[in-house]
């Protein structure tokens, strides 16, 4: 194998393929990164056989070749290269080895021993007719606003995954819906996009999802899902001919919980206020709530009270802890009558830094029923908290 490319691309990919590396593994082979060149093309695989990662970029291919290297020495190396483009070439020689040379001011020629190409997993692909194009923004944000609120053990299997269906109702609701719980919290967000009549309901590990909307940009166009006909994987592609990215994930086993049933739809009282200040609220007051198992009291005033409270600061945090307790209050507009509800500072903060919109909508029965949270104006993201009851 020899091939001449540039060094930040092939680092640049180098690195998004090692991400799906186990840390540690029974099968050596999942160590080492499959390096494929063939016909003008480079692709770079990683795996652990539930995820697998292919990016693949243009070179010039002297010799067709594979070989498989060691991800973690070889993405350590990639990190060193000096900044900007520079042409680099690597090759494998009589001895098996792999080197990666540069012909620049700052010359390197590192040899990486390598493993029998032959064994490497394969990455099945899957095939594109059950597939659907979606903008790269809204996967991104749909992603980031379920993904999060997946469960983080095992205990639950279900729930560690991300549910991924199609609604073929009439617009502005036909497209796909993303939804997750950790049974404190859920997230649901809808995006538009042409299912045509494809029936999709499947789970995707949320770690997995996770690792593909980091490697989205703003510069992203369409990405394209694809389930297999038997349901057991489903691969993310998206980038141009200059570097293209390919995800093939496995998908979990079960059913996954019908969240419209435990979305409220009817509420006492409902807040708007600004994002800055729900967070800034949330992180002042975690200073004490860290010792009190993250609890915040919000207590909502509908009225001017006996001490003339003015409406517009009519939302009070409280939190008590070892160290002390804080009271805050922040701007806001109520519409309905006095409600306190406590709550997780973490959980509360993450949802909220989840919303793309400036103001956010909290909606509250009481203090012993779930939170509903929008960001004001999108009705395609809703969020629900489950309160902490017990604390007042």
């Amino acid at each position: 194998m020899y091939f001449r490319t540039k060094s930040d691309v092939f680092a640049r990919a180098v690195n998004a393929s090692s991400r799906s590396i186990p840390q540690r593994s029974t099968m050596e082979i999942l160590s080492y990164v499959l390096i494929d060149a063939a016909d003008g093309k480079v692709s770079i695989t990683g795996t652990n056989l539930e995820l697998g990662v292919t990016i693949t970029f243009p070179a010039t291919i002297d010799r067709p070749g594979k070989a498989a290297v060691p991800a973690k020495a070889l993405s350590e190396f990639v990190s060193t290269f000096p900044s900007g483009q520079h042409s680099i070439s690597c090759m494998t020689g009589v001895d098996g080895a792999m080197s990666v040379q540069s012909d620049g001011l700052q010359r390197f020629n590192a040899k990486f021993k390598t493993a029998d190409a032959g064994i490497y997993p394969i990455v099945a692909t899957v095939a594109a007719e059950r597939s659907i194009a979606i903008k790269a923004s809204e996967f991104r944000t749909a992603l980031d606003q379920t993904a999060f609120c997946a469960a983080k053990d095992d205990n639950r299997p279900t729930l560690s995954g991300v549910n991924i269906r199609t609604s073929l109702d009439d617009p502005p609701l036909r497209g796909l819906y993303f939804g997750a719980s950790d049974g404190y919290r859920l997230g649901r967000r809808s995006i538009h996009a042409n299912v045509s009549d494809m029936d999709i309901d499947i789970i995707v590990n949320a770690r997995h999802l996770s690792e593909i909307s980091r490697m989205i940009s703003d510069k992203t166009g369409d990405v394209v899902i694809a389930v297999s006909e038997r349901g057991n994987q489903m691969s993310v592609t998206f980038g141009d001919d200059e570097y293209r990215v390919l995800f093939i994930t496995r998908l979990m086993d079960g059913t996954f919980p019908d969240l419209s049933r435990i979305i409220p739809t009817t509420f006492a009282t409902k807040l708007k206020a600004s994002k800055q200040d729900l967070l800034y609220a949330m992180k002042a007051s975690a200073v004490f709530a860290k010792s009190a198992m993250n609890v915040v009291k919000m207590s909502i005033a509908a009225e001017e009270n006996a001490n003339d409270l003015p409406l517009e600061s009519a939302v009070t945090f409280t939190a008590k802890g070892d160290s002390g307790s804080n009271e805050i209050r922040i701007g806001g507009s109520v519409e309905g009558g006095d409600v306190f509800v406590s709550f997780d500072t973490d959980l509360f903060s993450e949802i909220i830094g989840s919303m793309k919109t400036n103001d956010v909508v909290v909606c509250v029965n009481g203090a012993t029923s779930p939170l509903l949270i929008r960001g004001d104006g999108d009705d395609f993201a809703t969020h629900v908290l489950m309160p902490m009851s017990g604390h007042p």
